[in-house]
């Protein structure tokens, strides 16, 4: 004889309910791993590696099939050996939530060193980094709870002092979800980015047009867009003064400025192009002064060069650093320039003009355009 068990129907909805919380819980969060050893002073090389290392790990996840935020204060590190462990926690989300980009900056120095001011520099260093996040406002990216890492249990990090005591200073940002970018689940997600430049329009069905209308559409005179506005152009310049290098070339002011530029001509009917950029940083004693000029007018080839960048270094290897920021070679992950922007909906990507170098800075700077046909398709 068969035993039936009655259950009331608000027992059948808590129990429901409690299967799908386990089920959300189950990937609601993912922890992300690296592990390394911190190298000697000055270079501290192995914490680079590492560093660099776990900016990857964490990208990958992030721009995965399941959308993730790493969580505020979910850095953890820990020792093994005479190495550091570390691991990132990631809080899933939902997609307009979702962050793309993940960087570090850190800082090693011995217990007799102040850290306050090492605070203050390395929010200005992850901000600097934040600069190269394409594709999003300021207001998306996002500074994450610093770690104070106690070293002491490490030996030799000076090789002259080995019983020498060190501690560490980490810093994060991240950045949220670029406009246009669609992660493709299953695949390796930093090279399989989906290139919005290759999607192809609906075709459109027209309606037959009357036989009258269409003689005089023959007949008159053609002209385009960019034809009626040919001698529309827009001219920038500015100037500002800092006290270091780094935020010397730092163009985001022009940025601006050349976004608003593209835009209002764009509304009025043009294909825009930015004809020239010009740079010019010089040093006195310990402040820097830089000026810029740039010239933007109607497209020459039909296109809509709706986006612009600047990517350059100061200091030391500043040519090499440069350049690698163009090729890829000084990227965190390897891609180069044209490859990220095209990761974020650009068409055609182009450098304008010749780089601007300055030894006497000693400075190197890019400046890039490209077209977003996606969201810009040129007016015909």
């Amino acid at each position: 004889m068969k035993k039936v068990i009655k259950i009331k129907e608000s027992a059948v909805l808590d129990i429901i309910g409690k299967i799908i919380l386990e089920q959300a819980t189950a990937v609601a969060t993912k922890e992300v791993p690296a592990s390394g050893e911190i190298g000697t002073t000055p270079t501290y090389d192995g914490l680079k590696t590492l560093l660099k290392t776990l900016k990857i790990n964490v990208e990958k996840e992030l721009r995965g099939g399941t959308p993730f935020k790493v969580k505020n204060g979910g850095v953890k590190f820990g020792r093994s050996g005479n190495s550091l462990t570390v691991s990132v926690s990631l809080e899933q989300c939902v997609e307009e939530q979702r962050y793309w980009y993940f960087d570090v900056a850190g800082a090693v120095f011995s217990y007799a060193t102040d850290d306050s001011s090492l605070r203050s520099a390395l929010d200005n260093k992850l901000i600097d980094k934040a600069r190269y996040f394409g594709g999003i406002a300021n207001n998306k990216k996002h500074l994450l709870k610093t770690n104070f890492i106690d070293l002491s249990a490490l030996k030799g990090i000076d090789p002259k002092e080995p019983e020498k005591a060190f501690k560490l200073l980490v810093g994060y940002v991240v950045g949220e979800m670029p406009e246009g970018v669609q992660a493709l689940a299953g695949e390796d997600p930093i090279a399989k980015v989906q290139d919005t430049a290759a999607v192809t329009p609906e075709k459109k069905v027209e309606v037959p047009k009357p036989e009258a209308e269409v003689k005089q559409a023959e007949t008159a005179p053609k002209t385009n867009t960019n034809q009626q506005n040919a001698g529309i152009t827009k001219n920038i310049s500015g100037s500002f003064e800092t006290a270091d290098g780094d935020s010397a070339h730092n163009f985001k002011e022009l940025e601006t400025k050349i976004g608003n530029s593209l835009n209002e001509l764009y509304k009025a009917g043009t294909n825009p192009k930015i004809k020239s950029v010009t740079a010019k940083i010089t040093k006195n004693g310990a402040k820097f002064s830089t000026s810029y000029s740039a010239e933007i007018g109607p497209s020459d080839d039909g296109k809509a060069w709706m986006g612009f960048t600047a990517r350059g270094s100061f200091g030391n290897r500043y040519v090499e650093r440069a350049d690698g920021q163009i090729n890829g070679k000084e990227n965190a992950d390897g891609r180069s320039l044209e490859d990220k922007l095209k990761g974020i909906g650009a068409g055609e990507v182009a450098i304008i003009g010749q780089p601007y170098v300055d030894e006497s800075v000693p400075v190197k700077q890019y400046f890039v355009q490209f077209t977003k046909p996606t969201k810009f398709p040129p007016h015909q």
